[in-house]
């Protein structure tokens, strides 16, 4: 899961380093495969087209056939290679644009809640401070701090829908990559170092806590609003 610190800290640029990464893997396994069928392969059942007439196989017999035929699987295995690792490539870099876009909506929320003059925790937590007392029996002040109050609910929503955009990303390309290779990434998600989305937030506080796991459904995004009227 990614959750609001996470979301709102993190920087994902390494994701789309790591895709361009893998996208340079899998063309060497491609060229690497190539050269094997056209040097390897080739140079042991001989050039047809360079043969003299009558020629014979550089190398020929049964250990020959054998050695041709597992150069042969192994070109695949590499081809085959190239194929999984363009997949990983392409899962990377759709992650990587998911979270960004949606930090980018978290950020453009969490500003327009403080310049209503929110605070905004870094657990989620949104607080409108209240009237002073002065203007508690002011009809004018009292409604526009309703406006106001209604207004951040919406921003607040915006928050909690970032956030959750962010966990379906990171759900979705841990899926892909446990499709792939499912040995080496079961139960992974996409970032499961810490600080970064997919790892447990050591930094949210207990109130949050509890206003997270006493939600429907144990809602993880951390977004809370507290209205302190």
């Amino acid at each position: 899961m990614v959750t609001f610190a996470q979301l709102r800290r993190s920087s994902f640029e390494a994701l789309d380093r790591a895709g361009d990464t893998w996208n340079g893997v899998s063309g060497h396994m491609e060229h690497v495969s190539a050269r094997m069928r056209a040097d390897v392969i080739r140079t042991l059942t001989g050039d047809p087209d360079s043969a003299p007439p009558g020629g014979s196989r550089p190398w020929s017999g049964a250990a020959a056939d054998e050695a041709v035929r597992e150069i042969g699987l192994l070109a695949d295995e590499l081809r085959a290679f190239h194929y999984e690792a363009l997949a990983v490539s392409a899962a990377l870099h759709r992650a990587g644009s998911a979270f960004t876009e949606a930090g980018r909506r978290l950020l453009r929320a969490i500003g327009d809640a403080e310049a209503l003059g929110a605070t905004v925790a870094e657990d989620g937590t949104v607080t409108l401070p209240g009237l002073p007392p002065a203007a508690r029996h002011d009809p004018a002040a009292v409604a526009r701090h309703r406006r106001t109050r209604d207004e951040l609910r919406r921003h607040v929503a915006i928050m909690e829908d970032a956030v959750s955009a962010a966990t379906e990303a990171d759900t979705a390309a841990a899926a892909a990559l446990h499709a792939l290779n499912p040995a080496k990434v079961a139960g992974a998600e996409v970032a499961p170092d810490e600080g970064g989305p997919g790892a447990p937030d050591r930094t949210e506080s207990r109130g949050a806590q509890a206003r997270r796991n006493s939600r429907p459904g144990g809602n993880s995004t951390g977004t809370a609003i507290v209205l302190n009227v």
